[in-house]
C-alpha cells in the first residue's frame, strides 16, 4: 500500500514539475541580432523569426519574452538553464546535448560568401583557399562543410556583419561569409548593395534556423507541441503575410 502510494506520489510530482515549468505563460527567450529574422526596432524586438514565434506560442496559450545579447552568451544562457529557449538556432551534435529542438525550423537558411562586386572570384575550393582571407562571425558556427575547412580555419572573427562588410570592402579580407538574406539585408541597410555580390551558385549549410528550448522538466514536450503548431501556423495566410512584411525586396 505504501510502495503504491508512493508511486502515485512520484507521478503527481513529475506532472507538477512539467505544469510549473512554464506555469506564467511566459517564455523567456534568448537572441541576437539578425536582421530581418531578428532585431532591434523603436525599442522592441522584431523580425520574421520573431512574429512566427509569437504567433505560434500564442496559440499555445504562452507569451514571448525576448532578449537580444551576444550569441556566445545566449548559448551559455540557455546551457545552463537560465532561460527558457534560444531562437534562430541550427541543429550541431553539441547543441543537441542541451537543447531540445522542435520537428520544424522557424525558417531557413543558406550560406554564402560575399566579395566586393569587382573582384573577379568565381569559385572557392574549401580546402584549398589559396591565401583567401575570409571574414566570419565571433561565436558561430555554420556548418561541418565550412567549419571543418581549411578556409574557415583561418578566419578572421568579429561581433557583427557590418564590421565583416567593412573589413571586406576595404580590401582587408577576401570574403565575408553570411547567411545569404541576412546579408543582403545588412548591406541594403548599409547602402552598400551595389558593391557587393556572391560568389558564383555556390550555396552552403541548407538548413533551419529553430526556436530550441532548455533542457528543463517538461520542455521536450513543449517544444515536440511547438513544432506540431508551427507547422500548421505555416499553413495559416498569418503567416504569409509576416513573409511579405520583412521580406520585400529591399
Amino acid at each position: 500500500m505504501n510502495l503504491r502510494l508512493n508511486l502515485l506520489l512520484l507521478i503527481f510530482g513529475i506532472g507538477l514539475v512539467t505544469q510549473s515549468a512554464w506555469s506564467n505563460n511566459v517564455i523567456e527567450i534568448v537572441t541576437d541580432p539578425w536582421p530581418p529574422y531578428v532585431y532591434a526596432e523603436n525599442n522592441k524586438v522584431v523580425g520574421t523569426d520573431v512574429e512566427v514565434t509569437q504567433a505560434v506560442l500564442k496559440r499555445m496559450g504562452l507569451t514571448a519574452d525576448f532578449q537580444l545579447l551576444p550569441w556566445k552568451r545566449c548559448l551559455s544562457l540557455v546551457e545552463n538553464k537560465r532561460v527558457d529557449a534560444i531562437l534562430a538556432v541550427s541543429v550541431t551534435g553539441e547543441r543537441e546535448k542541451f537543447l531540445h529542438f522542435p520537428s520544424e525550423p522557424v525558417s531557413r537558411g543558406i550560406t554564402v560568401f560575399f566579395i566586393k562586386a569587382e573582384d573577379p572570384i568565381s569559385s572557392i575550393n574549401l580546402d584549398n583557399p589559396q591565401n583567401l582571407n575570409v571574414g566570419a562571425m565571433l561565436g558561430y558556427e555554420y556548418c561541418d562543410e565550412l567549419d571543418n575547412s581549411r578556409l574557415m580555419a583561418g578566419a578572421s572573427r568579429v561581433p557583427t556583419l557590418e564590421q565583416n562588410f567593412n573589413m571586406l570592402l576595404s580590401g582587408r579580407i577576401d570574403l565575408a561569409v553570411a547567411i545569404e538574406l541576412v546579408g543582403y539585408h545588412k548591406a541594403s541597410k548599409m547602402g552598400i548593395s551595389d558593391q557587393l555580390a556572391v560568389v558564383g551558385n555556390e550555396r552552403y549549410c541548407p538548413g533551419g534556423n529553430y526556436l530550441a528550448f532548455a533542457q528543463k522538466p517538461g520542455y521536450e514536450k513543449l517544444a515536440t507541441r511547438f513544432g506540431e503548431e508551427l507547422i500548421k501556423f505555416k499553413a495559416t495566410d498569418a503567416y504569409q503575410r509576416i513573409l511579405a512584411k520583412y521580406l520585400k525586396p529591399q
